[in-house]
């Protein structure tokens, strides 16, 4: 959990954002959350040598 709030606080510059109402924050945290599934997600696929994005779209592309 601390390595959560890390990224979002320093790599994601949580703190840094300007939001005027919680609403804005609020927001800020989903689209952060949002971001770090989807660095997990190509970490996990990176490790599962699946191909990346680039070569998945250029298959596609192809077909």
């Amino acid at each position: 959990m601390e390595r959560c709030i890390k990224r979002q606080k320093v790599d994601y510059k949580l703190e840094a954002s300007e939001g005027r109402s919680s609403r804005h924050w609020n927001i800020r945290v989903y689209l952060i959350a949002m971001c770090q599934h989807a660095d997990a997600w190509l970490e996990d696929a990176r490790k599962a040598n699946l191909p990346s994005l680039d070569e998945w779209f250029a298959s596609q592309l192809a077909a």
